[in-house]
């Protein structure tokens, strides 16, 4: 306790006490999707028949679902099960050259095998403010912090392939991981209209892609670390940031030679 009095008065340099999260186990994976059927609006199903062709223009990862699960006979380790949700945006092209974008949302998912600690406490934190000694009645009760924590980073999809075939009632073809109901109402907000299941006889979109990902879990840990000094900004004023001119910019600039030169001169 005098040695954490010690630290804070900034007479002892030699270590401060912080409270953190340290990495108790991490993997990087790399999956590929093949055929994931991209669930579109009513309107983009629409679309989608009248349309002579289709690309894939941009594909990008909205949110990723985190399941957690214990391992028997495996003491701390923990089957980790992740959804990724993707939206993908088409260019449609259709009659007299006009091109017309839609979007849908697909779904894939992967499970990795992660250790996530065997302690068995619980702790509780809340944050104070000077407000919070004069509350009363409906107090807060202290927010309970999990043993350990999820973290996944994704990268850029890698859009592999566009697969516009007629549409299966059966089911067979492709990759069919959830319905109009499932779909978060947070995701449902970044389209137009509603998503629906109901595709008319006709065509309907898969998608192949690869997901390059990094999966890790955390825990809160207490650590002691060097420590010199608080950090505390060195600079005694920000200069205001000012539009530059045009002209003198331009003025700068080293005349352009070479794109005067024939191809034979440049040699």
């Amino acid at each position: 306790m005098e040695q954490t009095k010690q630290n804070r008065r900034g007479a002892d340099h030699d270590g401060t006490c912080i409270d953190t999260r340290r990495i108790l186990d991490a993997c990087r994976t790399r999956e590929c999707v093949e055929n994931a059927h991209l669930m579109l609006t009513a309107r983009g199903h629409e679309l989608l028949q009248e349309a002579s062709g289709a690309r894939l223009q941009n594909l990008q990862v909205l949110s990723t679902g985190i399941e957690a699960e214990p391992l028997p006979f495996r003491e701390g380790y923990f089957r980790i099960r992740l959804r990724y949700y993707l939206k993908g945006v088409l260019e449609l092209s259709m009659e007299k050259g006009v091109t017309r974008q839609i979007a849908g949302l697909c779904a894939a998912e992967e499970a990795v095998v992660l250790y996530g600690g065997e302690g068995k406490t619980a702790s509780f934190s809340k944050q104070f403010d000077e407000n919070s000694f004069l509350q009363c009645e409906g107090e807060e009760l202290p927010r309970r912090c999990l043993s350990f924590c999820t973290t996944v980073e994704v990268a850029q999809p890698v859009a592999l392939r566009l697969n516009v075939v007629p549409y299966d009632p059966a089911g067979c073809f492709g990759v069919h991981l959830i319905s109009a109901k499932d779909v978060p109402s947070s995701l449902a907000e970044q389209f137009e209209e509603p998503l629906t299941d109901a595709v008319p006889c006709g065509k309907t979109c898969y998608l192949s892609f690869g997901l390059f990902a990094l999966v890790r879990t955390t825990a809160p840990a207490q650590l002691v670390i060097p420590a010199c000094d608080l950090c505390v900004p060195a600079k005694s004023g920000c200069d205001e940031v000012k539009d530059p001119d045009p002209c003198a910019l331009f003025r700068s600039m080293e005349f352009p030679v070479e794109e005067f030169c024939g191809e034979g001169e440049k040699e």
